[in-house]
């Protein structure tokens, strides 16, 4: 089926939705608190107009940028009607640190949340996120320095400011080519020759527009007699306004990495005879975990070895049905098969480029923490001295549906232990799995992987975890009218 393009209005959407400002490559994210709700609200009216709307094109952005978000108490503290704020779905208002919730994502065990840095049960509860954006490290300063001044003067606290880490090559820390599989959004293509599935329809990542299915995602609204100055626009209810038109739902995750532990493990499982490193084979073990070779290149068009010169035209341009049905190439459990399983779902691959589209999230996430060696590469890195120094993920994505979208492929997909016919095998790489320091057994922490091969498939037993969850929540980020909206309330 083809994803029918809708015109977006894109003046009235936050430009992060639209594009991740890869020519801004600083950036900050605040975590605030709401002392004063109705100061608050005057600090809101005053920034909404310097909020950057997605009618900016890439090539006449600004030095700077800033985006906004909320979380559900965040908008109950600004002063949304009670019964606008049921309007929100359920995993909106539990939040991401409900018990259940934790487990559902794998971030349960003991103690695990209450040792977050920040979301958990037992931290300050964020009521806000300013993301700022910015050209050059100084702009960044400045604009950081004059937005604490704002804050400030109207009663806000910063209760993290979390940094980010500007690398060459849009590698990630373990040092693979990143931010490759992403999403186009139908109306939105860069190119006419993008594979149809990975053209995603608009109210996949924005309330007000048809979704895989062809309906409108069920978005917040507020009582049309809330909206006094007549700002958001009308549902197909006429008691009800739309609240969540050109806004949606932000995950946000600071995951650790541990990059010298993933990397440590692959040299230690891939030792010639005598015990001297083998690279060749600790890189191809790597590889099969993540489902690339660190160039990019995708282990189901290049399972033998990293081509040389890669261009990186073909990253995203394969399936696995007919290429790799069995894995031989692109392990079944390996991370990007897991995370985007394409056509390789039983039993019919028409149909599993439908469910796949269904559960597609928008990454905007960037980089925290210097990474262990500036090259990146893997021999480099296991060369460098333990810095003990923390560094990982700032995971962000947007989407209509946390349950379909980003729930359903962390739950079904990433930490299924029983993926696609696999045994005990969450993903190797990002699965939230028991902290070894917590956990009874080593078995509670400890995976396996399956790398299938022909005659004979190999396993790799007690996999240790390598990406830990330090905090996080959920937010909605809404669109232009909507907070012109919120500073408005009285």
């Amino acid at each position: 089926m083809s994803t029918r393009a809708v015109e977006i209005e894109t003046n009235e959407v936050q430009g992060i939705i639209l594009r991740g400002y890869e020519r801004l490559p600083e950036a900050v994210y605040v975590l605030i608190g709401i002392e004063d709700p109705i100061s608050a609200r005057r600090w809101l009216r005053a920034l909404a107009p310097h909020v950057t709307r997605g009618s900016v094109r890439s090539e006449q952005l600004p030095s700077h940028t800033l985006q906004i978000a909320f979380t559900y108490a965040g908008l109950e503290r600004l002063g949304l009607p009670d019964d606008a704020l049921a309007t929100f779905s359920r995993e909106f208002q539990e939040g991401m640190a409900a018990p259940h919730r934790q487990r559902l994502l794998g971030d349960a065990g003991p103690g695990v949340a209450e040792r977050w840095d920040w979301g958990g049960p037992k931290r300050e509860m964020v009521h806000v996120l300013l993301m700022i954006y910015a050209a050059t490290d100084a702009v960044l300063g400045w604009e950081l320095a004059r937005q604490r001044e704002q804050w400030v003067e109207h009663s806000l606290h910063a209760i993290r400011v979390l940094g980010t880490e500007t690398v060459r090559e849009r590698k990630e820390h373990f040092g693979f080519h990143d931010g490759i599989a992403q999403p186009m959004i139908a109306g939105l293509l860069r190119s006419e020759n993008e594979p149809e599935g990975n053209v995603t329809a608009a109210g996949e990542f924005i309330f007000g527009y048809p979704n895989e299915y062809g309906q409108i995602p069920n978005a917040p609204t507020i009582a049309a007699w809330q909206d006094r100055t007549r700002r958001l626009p009308r549902t197909s209810l006429p008691s009800r306004h739309d609240f969540g038109r050109n806004g949606s739902y932000l995950v946000f995750r600071q995951l650790s990495q541990d990059v010298r532990g993933f990397w440590k493990s692959m040299a230690d499982r891939t030792r010639h005879a005598d015990g001297t490193p083998n690279p060749d084979r600790y890189v191809w073990l790597a590889s099969k975990i993540v489902g690339r070779w660190p160039n990019g290149a995708p282990l189901a068009l290049y399972p033998d070895r990293q081509p040389e010169n890669y261009s990186g035209d073909d990253a995203d341009r394969f399936l696995y049905h007919d290429q790799d049905p069995h894995g031989e190439h692109c392990p079944i459990g390996a991370h990007i098969r897991r995370s985007n399983p394409r056509d390789a779902l039983a039993p019919h691959p028409e149909e599993s480029l439908t469910v796949a589209r269904r559960h597609r999230i928008l990454r905007r996430g960037r980089l925290y923490g210097r990474p262990v060696a500036p090259s990146m590469r893997p021999e480099d890195i296991l060369e460098a001295d333990d810095d003990n120094f923390d560094r990982g993920l700032h995971f962000i994505c947007f989407n209509t549906d946390i349950a379909r979208q980003f729930e359903f492929v962390q739950h079904t997909w990433i930490n299924n232990p029983k993926f696609e016919g696999l045994y005990s095998e969450p993903d190797p790489l990002v699965a939230q799995r028991a902290d070894p320091q917590l956990s009874e057994t080593r078995s509670e922490s400890a995976a396996t992987f399956t790398i299938q091969a022909h005659p004979v498939r190999h396993r790799e037993r007690n996999l240790e975890p390598f990406v830990r969850m330090k905090g996080g929540e959920y937010f909605f980020l809404p669109g232009l009218r909507a907070l012109q909206y919120l500073g408005s309330l009285p």
